[in-house]
């Protein structure tokens, strides 16, 4: 066994130090560019690949001042040297830099200088991709027809050259023309033949940004349910890829849909989160589009004031982009090559000589910790051969517990079967005649009203009010009881919050009156809340009978509600007793003692059980604050729809 001990801690030792190497190369790669660059013996050649690659390291990580810095440098040596290959492809970069800033007119200039070199080379992929982006930069200042052109070359070129990606790349982008162009059937196919070529392999940036396009084609056609279908498709694969570009064009198109929809307050408030990004990201265009989304959504609410300040906002947003775009240099280049903006490829250009002592080391590591791997494993091997025998035995006694703890689980089942039918029975078979009772009650009392002073009177409202206690204690039996089988079906539906808490509270009105509490709702009437109405009937009618139960006389209750970004907030504040902590500790459990009222009510501990029951059963939660002789806050979080 101490053999055992020793090798097992060697293994521990070499994936640790393996693990260790692996994360500090992967951190260290402009360390290692930055090292190379500072070596005498590189050539000229060599230093300005070593600059673009630096830089393109720094753009990845989106320090674009750093990857400006090396790119001039780059580009600086590659003219020295006339290596059309290596300053086509630093233009490219840089032009790719200054677009990230949405300098149009800079990056134009970079754009076409690579195009020009790349077209003398007939570098036939990077001549795709400079024509696909021609198209797109027309696209994005809405000159649709060379940007047609420009893409419908690419495309030609790409089907020659038989580039399967770019050739993808190009239906992409058509589909996207063919969207502004309102050519919805072109559109789509497009967009569906891009999904086509290669579906297995791509990725979730360009899924996200197919998705969208194809979401807001159907919300243009006026098929919401199809276009929110692929929209929510986008979001969720732009949100795992983090592209803010395709995450804002999102946000926009979903709250173009709910403005079409004229469900305005959930188009403000996507188009607030496309707001956010664009102010994140210092990007005008997806700022114009949701500034003008959220002044639409408040002038269609009659919201003028609202909807004045807005629309100011994205006339000074709209002036700006077109004072960016214009210029006598974007004039010159047009009649030539047009307009670039390219996505930066995951290829680099790697500097072999001067790292392959360093690859080679690392192979020769890697090989040896293999070996030793091996060697391990198979140590462990004749070590488990050898015990092999007594596995069995151990497995024969583990299959024999197996067997006696089936059983045991079977008896535990049918207790459990029978507790649960005990607990129907007694639910529904009281119910009958208990509300028998309850009316006999109700009209004793009703006959003996005109002689308030009678004994019989005094009697009967005493009865009454039991079986009123008894009943609201029998309808949380029955609905424990409906909780513990599993026989409530939860059907959610939109319903108006203050209209439901209007309804409960005048349940209680007679107990209200009685120790005269003020009960305050502050709450909307246009809130809606997505959720099962029996059941958050059932946990207000709780809620509320606890917070009259321990409020004293000429105390307040004050119920009122907020939205969040997923959850609908509603609190229900008293001015009661409160509770100590070991109260509160023990609030949703079979633990819980039921407490007497101020006004010496009685309970059975149950409500607040059911309520929590109630509210998780439906994705929600429920949370409680409470201060002794200060009051008690119950706040219940319930799942906005669009969560569901």
């Amino acid at each position: 066994m101490k053999q055992i001990r020793n090798v097992f801690y060697l293994l521990l030792f070499v994936m640790f130090f393996v693990t260790t190497a692996n994360s500090q190369s992967g951190n260290k790669e402009i360390e290692n560019l930055k090292g190379i660059l500072e070596q005498d013996t590189l050539s000229q050649e060599e230093r300005a690949i070593s600059l673009i690659n630096l830089s393109i390291e720094y753009y990845y990580k989106n320090k674009n001042e750093d990857a400006l810095e090396y790119i001039i440098k780059g580009e600086k040596i590659a003219k020295s040297l006339k290596k059309q290959n290596i300053l086509a492809k630093a233009y490219l970069i840089h032009g790719n830099i200054v677009s990230t800033q949405e300098n149009t007119n800079k990056s134009l200039k970079y754009y076409f200088k690579s195009l020009k070199l790349y077209e003398q080379i007939k570098d036939y992929s990077n001549i795709v991709s400079v024509l696909y982006s021609i198209g797109e930069t027309y696209r994005s200042i809405a000159m649709y027809d060379k940007s047609l052109h420009y893409l419908y070359q690419g495309l030609k070129i790409a089907s020659q050259q038989e580039l399967l990606d770019q050739k993808t790349e190009m239906h992409n982008r058509l589909s996207a023309v063919y969207y502004e162009t309102k050519d919805y059937n072109k559109s789509l196919a497009y967009a569906d033949s891009s999904l086509m070529y290669k579906k297995d392999d791509l990725s979730n940036w360009y899924l996200s940004n197919t998705y969208n396009i194809i979401g807001a084609n159907y919300k243009d056609l006026k098929q919401y349910d199809s276009s929110i279908f692929y929209l929510k498709r986008s979001l969720k694969f732009g949100l795992k890829d983090k592209e803010h570009s395709n995450i804002a064009a999102t946000y926009n198109n979903i709250a173009s849909l709910y403005n079409a929809k004229k469900n305005h307050d959930s188009a403000i408030y996507f188009a607030r989160k496309a707001l956010n990004l664009s102010y994140k990201y210092n990007t005008l265009t997806y700022r114009e589009v949701a500034l003008l989304h959220i002044s639409s959504a408040y002038k269609s609410m009659e919201v003028y004031d609202s909807a004045l300040i807005y629309h100011i906002i994205y006339s000074g947003t709209k002036m700006e982009i077109l004072d960016s775009e214009r210029s006598q240099e974007l004039a010159e280049m047009e009649s030539k090559y047009g307009l670039r903006k390219n996505e930066m490829k995951n290829e680099k250009l790697l500097i072999q000589n001067k790292l392959k002592d360093n690859k080679i080391k690392g192979q020769n590591i890697i090989i040896f910790f293999i070996i030793l791997i091996f060697t391990i494993v198979a140590y462990f091997y004749i070590i488990f051969r050898k015990r092999n025998h007594i596995l069995k035995k151990n497995n024969a006694i583990l299959k024999e517990h197996q067997n006696e703890i089936k059983n045991k689980s079977e008896q535990l089942e049918n207790l459990n079967n029978t507790k649960d039918k005990i607990l129907s029975i007694i639910a529904h078979d009281l119910k009958g005649p208990f509300h028998s009772i309850q009316g006999f009650s109700s009209l004793l009392m009703e006959e003996t009203e005109s002689n308030k002073d009678d004994e019989l009177y005094l009697y009967s409202k005493h009865v009454n009010q039991g079986i009123e206690q008894l009943d609201f204690l029998l309808n949380n039996l029955l609905k424990w009881s409906q909780l513990q089988i599993g026989t409530i079906k939860i059907t959610k539906t939109d319903i108006l919050l203050k209209d439901l808490t209007t309804e409960i509270t005048r349940l209680f009105e007679i107990a209200l009156l009685t120790k005269k509490i003020n009960i305050n709702i502050d709450i909307s009437d246009k809130q809606l809340i997505f959720c099962d109405r029996a059941s958050i009937s059932t946990v207000f009618r709780n809620i509320i009978s606890n917070a009259l139960k321990f409020t004293p006389e000429n105390g307040e209750i004050r119920i009122s509600s907020k939205l969040t970004d997923k959850y609908t907030e509603i609190r229900i504040t008293d001015s009661g007793v409160g509770m100590e902590k070991e109260v509160l500790d023990n609030l949703f459990t079979m633990k819980n003692k039921s407490r007497k009222g101020t006004n010496k009510e009685k309970g059975s501990g149950l409500g607040m059980l059911i309520c929590k029951e109630f509210i998780e059963n439906s994705g929600g939660k429920i949370e409680v604050e409470s201060t002794v002789n200060k009051g008690t806050i119950i706040k219940l979080l319930l799942l906005n729809k669009e969560e569901e």
